[in-house]
């Protein structure tokens, strides 16, 4: 299912989002014990949410005939003039791009010491698979079909945040769910090749509604039960919808 470049880029991820989550392990005191037990518990949730966020995208993707491949999220230009752009040649080494979140998650981690989390590292393209496309309006995908396998994980994320926080609130899902939301609300800025940037230039009433839907879903949670919470949030986001569209109407 994951390509050995997929694979590297998923090792590297998930050492990166665990060591954001587990640098800082909210003790008194140092204890070399303590810290390598919330640094190793941070790691499986980071795979478990990175697992679960690339797998979501792939079995979407089959639904429009097409494959995902993850890749660690990374600029392509350094400036805004045109030969602004990767890939650059340093002495015998070629850099094919700049692995932004990461840099920015490591800087932010230890600033901060460990209290600050930027985590936007992330990211997915889509390989096209048009001959598999047959009686579809459009060999190729669109804008909106890729908006909807990028939500698509996004939902499937908010939807074991909320069932792991109603079984059991204890410390290793606690962290868990507050690492799914906090990776969720940086894959949503439309930005770069982020999820936010092909759900909001695919369908803007997708994005907004994919961004209430979020948040009331993390507001919600610790009232409601999963069912409960999840439909809240799902007439809410209707609701802005709603209103969205009359305000463009008039």
């Amino acid at each position: 299912m994951f390509t050995k470049k997929e694979i590297n880029h998923l090792v590297i991820s998930v050492f990166i989002l665990g060591f954001a989550f587990g640098f800082n392990d909210n003790q008194p005191f140092f204890s070399l014990k303590n810290w390598t037990i919330n640094f190793i518990r941070a790691l499986i949730s980071a795979a478990i949410i990175l697992l679960v966020y690339e797998i979501s995208h792939k079995v979407s993707a089959k639904r429009y005939c097409a494959e995902t491949e993850y890749e660690i999220w990374a600029i392509k230009r350094y400036g805004f003039w045109r030969s602004a752009k990767f890939p650059v040649k340093i002495l015998n080494f070629t850099i094919s791009s700049f692995p932004l979140g990461i840099v920015l998650s490591v800087i932010a981690t230890l600033l901060s010491n460990g209290l600050f989390y930027l985590t936007p590292i992330s990211s997915f393209k889509i390989i096209e698979k048009p001959h598999l496309r047959i009686g579809a309006k459009f060999k190729g995908l669109t804008y909106f079909e890729e908006a909807k396998i990028s939500s698509f994980s996004i939902i499937i994320l908010i939807i074991l945040a909320l069932m792991l926080n109603t079984i059991s609130p204890n410390i290793i899902f606690n962290q868990l769910t507050l690492m799914i939301f906090v990776f969720i609300g940086y894959n949503l800025l439309p930005i770069s090749t982020l999820d936010g940037s092909k759900i909001f230039f695919g369908s803007v009433p997708l994005y907004i509604s994919m961004v209430v839907f979020t948040l009331l879903s993390y507001v919600l949670m610790g009232m409601f039960n999963v069912i409960a919470a999840l439909i809240l949030a799902a007439v809410l986001s209707l609701f802005m919808l709603f209103l969205y569209f009359g305000f463009k109407k008039s």
